[in-house]
C-alpha cells in the first residue's frame, strides 16, 4: 500500500485571472480535499489525502456555482514513486497556473 501526501498547492494564477478559486481535489474519481478558497500568491497544505495499491489519477478542480466546474489539471501517481522524495507537478488548465508538491510513501 502507498500513501499520497500533497505537501503544498501554490497558486501563481487563478483560473479566471481575478478573484480566488474554490479548489477541490479528486483522487481516482472521489473528492479527497476541499472545497477551499485560494488566491494568487497563496499556498494551501492538504496533507495526506489517500492510500492506494498501484496507481491513481489526481485531479484538481475549481468549483463554479453558476456553471460547470473548471478542470485545472492533474497527474498520475504510482507506487513505484515510493522513496523518490518530494515530487512536483505543474497545472495550467483553464488559464490557471498552480505548482503542486507531493510525496508517495509506503
Amino acid at each position: 500500500m502507498a500513501t499520497l501526501t500533497i505537501h503544498s498547492v501554490i497558486c501563481h494564477e487563478t483560473s479566471d485571472g481575478f478573484g480566488s478559486d474554490d479548489l477541490f481535489i479528486n483522487f481516482r474519481g472521489e473528492r479527497v480535499f476541499g472545497v477551499q478558497q485560494i488566491d494568487e500568491g497563496q499556498t494551501i497544505n492538504p496533507g495526506t489525502v489517500s492510500n492506494f495499491s498501484v496507481k491513481g489519477l489526481v485531479d484538481f478542480w475549481e468549483r463554479d456555482s453558476g456553471s460547470d466546474n473548471d478542470y485545472l489539471g492533474g497527474f498520475w501517481v504510482h507506487r513505484n514513486q515510493v522513496g523518490q522524495g518530494e515530487l512536483n507537478a505543474q497545472l495550467s488548465g483553464d488559464d490557471s497556473n498552480y505548482a503542486v508538491n507531493y510525496e508517495i510513501t509506503a
